[in-house]
């Protein structure tokens, strides 16, 4: 449980920002194209509108505007409002931002495991005490106080896009081998 929570502390720690959703491209010539960004280079925008990919260059590109679509759809049991001073749109965001970054899943497998592994005479007490809609009502007002919508929004579309997905997959690996090699480190720098 302990290392979930230092993995989502790890996570949050690293965010960009990668479209996937519809938008409004503005072009620095005033044309303005609906459509949805599929890709960032350091050099170029790839834009897919109508089934068609096309690339922009950056220095073509004025902003690039979200659409706000509701793709955010709360899929839980838990009540928006019953965040009085949260809007239903960002508890929506934070629930959906939890749910593509991993969390969700990190969070149910711990609670999973914890169950699995209590006395078989506690598992039915145990379900009811690590429910995932519960915890998150708890989580959702931490996150309220530390991130806009838009910044929320930048944290999905990162989680959501291919570098966001490659990271989700490898941040496990990635994270042993931070602790092994830091350990072989301070093993090595006290000569052990």
């Amino acid at each position: 449980m302990k290392s979930s929570i230092f993995v989502l502390g790890f996570i949050l720690l690293f965010f960009g920002i990668n479209n996937s959703w519809a938008e409004v491209i503005h072009l620095k010539d005033g044309k303005k194209i609906k459509g949805k960004v599929v890709e960032r280079g350091p050099t170029y925008t790839m834009i897919e509108r109508n089934g068609e990919v096309k690339r922009y260059e950056n220095n073509e590109l004025e902003r690039i505007d979200m659409i706000d679509d509701g793709f955010y759809e709360n899929t839980t049991s838990i009540d928006a409002s019953q965040f009085k001073d949260i809007t239903e749109k960002k508890v929506n965001l934070i629930i959906h931002l939890m749910q593509v970054d991993g969390t969700r899943t990190m969070l149910e497998n711990d609670f999973q495991e914890i169950i699995n592994n209590a006395p078989q005479e506690n598992q039915e007490q145990l379900k009811d005490v690590f429910n995932i809609d519960d915890v998150f009502t708890v989580i959702i007002p931490i996150f309220d106080r530390y991130y806009t919508e838009d910044e929320l929004i930048q944290m999905v579309q990162f989680f959501e896009s291919k570098a966001g997905n490659k990271f989700i997959n490898a941040k496990n690996e990635i994270l042993k081998e931070i602790i092994n090699a830091s350990a072989q480190h301070f093993r090595k720098k006290m000569n052990l």
